[in-house]
């Protein structure tokens, strides 16, 4: 598909794209700033209907713990996702399955396996985001994490980033990131499961640091820093050589 044409969702017949970032129905579109907003006010229902038809997402919704604020936030990841694959998101997402499995309020968490995602709590737009990169690393087989696994990823100056670092993978916190997200509906965390989350270590490999890498290739999150060009140009890399040259995706 062209890649002006991803924009409207392949469908110029059916769809406007007035900013340049949001496919827009026959509801049409307000605020004609970054992100338009649908004049429709829509429900919980609208939103799970237009995840799985437009984006190929599965809100599983059974019990009905998605209310409107955490469906909304699917939404909103799910658009900055697919403007930063550049209109590839449901070619590689499709069937994505999320759930809430529990609404503690206050906190959150998501975990992946395959492509399902549980989400415990609130579910914010940047573990959204996250939660997506394990499923884009499951997709590939584990390819991206791999690769951070068992290399070495220095700056332009030779410097060590992120990977292995001598014979032991050597996370850094908070090493070419910006403090907040630059192309995202919403300041975000940068680091959703950093090197020391719930137990030392727990995210000192190259699986959590992927999801990072990810959220952040898509939100904006990278420094303008020797690291964080270094973080930026090798994640662009990988989605580069998965997606965006890769002759089965989108055809």
């Amino acid at each position: 598909m062209p890649l002006w044409l991803s924009f409207v969702l392949g469908n110029p017949v059916k769809y406007s794209d007035p900013s340049g970032h949001r496919a827009c129905d026959e509801d049409g579109c307000e605020n004609g700033g970054t992100y338009d907003v649908p004049v429709k006010k829509l429900t919980v229902d609208d939103y799970i209907d237009r995840l799985k038809r437009w984006f190929g997402v599965n809100i599983d919704n059974s019990d009905g713990s998605w209310t409107l604020d955490k469906v909304k936030a699917v939404y909103s990841a799910v658009l900055d996702m697919t403007h930063a694959l550049g209109g590839h998101f449901k070619d590689v997402f499709n069937g994505t399955t999320l759930k809430i499995v529990s609404g503690e309020q206050g906190t959150y968490g998501g975990w992946t396996s395959g492509m399902n995602i549980d989400f415990h709590g609130n579910v914010p737009i940047e573990n959204v985001i996250h939660e997506f990169g394990h499923v884009f690393d499951n997709i590939f087989n584990g390819a991206p994490s791999f690769v951070l696994d068992h290399n070495t990823i220095n700056d332009s100056k030779g410097n060590f980033v992120m990977g292995m670092n001598g014979d032991q993978y050597d996370r850094q916190s908070m090493l070419g990131y910006s403090p907040q997200c630059a192309n995202s509906r919403t300041a975000c965390s940068t680091e959703q499961h950093p090197r020391d989350l719930w137990t030392p270590n727990s995210g000192n490999n190259g699986s959590e640091e992927w999801a990072d890498q990810f959220l952040n290739y898509v939100t904006g999150g990278f420094s303008n820093t020797l690291p964080g060009i270094a973080r930026m140009d090798w994640t662009a890399g990988i989605v580069d050589a998965l997606v965006l040259s890769n002759p089965m995706i989108g055809y």
